[in-house]
């Protein structure tokens, strides 16, 4: 009796530990994703490409009372059911829970990372407000399904509203899962290289644009 007990419990135990093995092994592939490289400005132009995909990015970041932006002065203009966007990111941590973003990861964020870029980027600004924060950022791309009708600022004629973070106003998230450099980058005035379109309306971010 005792030796069919025995049995009985490798038998259960048997299923049990190989589904755990699977699971373990999926999570361990999941966290071993090699993000894509690409340039941030060819990422926006083709936004919808990436959505849920693990990236590595170099861009502007922006802090303000408001919350934060990670964005580019890109030539593309980011365009999403009919409406023009601005080419930023809201750059939100794995941890923060819906509807901060649309889903969860499979990753956790290195906090530490974000503890030290936001540390470079106070002593940065509040020796010359002026200069700029360019960082490489690991995260994954969330966009949402549908950006349908959304609200106008009559002030900038960008779209706003159904987006994410501050006003709704931000096209996609980038959940963080590291950010692996940052440097300071003096600011000089803006000359566009792009050519120059007549535009009713000033941008709603001129940092990114």
């Amino acid at each position: 009796m005792v030796v069919s007990r025995m049995i009985r419990r490798r038998a259960i135990s048997v299923p049990a530990v190989n589904l755990a093995i699977c699971l373990c092994a999926v999570c361990l592939n999941a966290a071993d994703q090699q993000p894509i490289r690409v340039q941030i400005c060819e990422l926006f132009h083709n936004l919808r490409s990436y959505d849920g995909k693990l990236v590595e990015i170099e861009g502007a970041y922006l802090a303000d009372r408001h919350g934060a932006g990670l964005g580019a002065r890109c030539c593309n203009r980011v365009f999403l059911d009919g409406h023009e966007w601005m080419s930023a990111f809201c750059p939100v941590s794995a941890s923060a829970p819906p509807p901060f973003k649309r889903s969860e990861v499979t990753f956790t964020t290195d906090d530490e990372s974000l503890k030290r870029l936001w540390a470079f980027y106070d002593k940065v600004k509040a020796r010359d407000p002026v200069s700029e924060v360019f960082g490489t950022f690991v995260g994954e791309v969330q966009l949402k399904d549908s950006y349908a009708r959304p609200l106008i600022m009559p002030e900038a004629g960008y779209a706003y509203g159904p987006g994410f973070c501050h006003l709704g106003s931000y096209p996609a998230l980038l959940v963080i899962k590291e950010v692996k450099a940052f440097r300071e980058i003096r600011r000089v005035p803006h000359q566009p290289a792009c050519p120059v379109e007549p535009q009713k309306f000033k941008p709603y971010l001129p940092f990114f644009r």
